[in-house]
């Protein structure tokens, strides 16, 4: 729960104004950006403005389209290793990250403030933590006492970093009524050349390939 006072100078006038439930899984999965806070809860991750404006948990939950994927990577996790779940915020790319601590392999989602969704996850890496220098680099505490320092440049190590985006099916609101998609549009940023594909499914025949 976040309590909120209304706090004057002499403490004897001080006066409660709100008791909200956040359902916050970590302390350390919490990350201030601005002038919000985002707490990560049973359901989803929420932000502070919403849940004291509406007191609803959901309200403002912006992990709602990949909820399924969410929820997975908790109940892989008993709730007494929730609180090691770790958040960060990278504000040179304007990125929200979380780390699940899964025994599969550690998940790291990443949330875009441009795009105000989420844009993918970083998998194959055991990151535990996250600190942000003032200069804005970004280290992140990793297996085995390793600290590694993010975004300093192309490859891991030497090692190519590979990138795959999956999506939901876009069913354009409703998936019962009949519609043409005519036209699709992607923005890519690159630094060198690669392969884009696109997968697409018309109706019930067989998908194809754009490359």
């Amino acid at each position: 729960h976040i309590v909120i006072y209304n706090a004057p100078e002499n403490t004897v006038d001080w006066s409660l104004q709100q008791i909200i439930p956040t359902g916050a899984i970590s302390n350390y999965a919490t990350a201030f950006y601005g002038k919000d806070l985002f707490i990560p809860g049973i359901e989803g991750i929420n932000t502070f403005t919403t849940l004291a404006q509406t007191e609803e948990e959901n309200s403002a939950d912006i992990t709602k389209l990949i909820a399924p994927l969410y929820r997975s990577y908790l109940s892989s996790l008993t709730s007494s290793n929730w609180k090691y779940i770790y958040g960060g915020i990278n504000r040179t790319l304007n990125h929200y990250y979380i780390c699940f601590p899964l025994t599969a392999g550690h998940e790291i989602i990443v949330y875009s403030f441009d795009h105000r969704a989420i844009v993918g996850r970083f998998t194959g890496y055991s990151m535990y933590s996250f600190c942000e220098r003032e200069d804005g680099t970004i280290l992140i505490g990793g297996g085995a006492g390793i600290v590694y320092t993010m975004n300093s440049g192309t490859s891991d190590d030497g090692t190519a970093i590979s990138f795959e985006l999956l999506t939901p099916y876009y069913y354009l609101t409703d998936e019962e009524h009949y519609k043409v998609v005519r036209r699709f549009e992607a923005v890519v940023d690159h630094s060198a050349q690669f392969t884009f594909n696109l997968d697409y499914i018309w109706d019930t025949q067989s998908g194809a390939t754009i490359t």
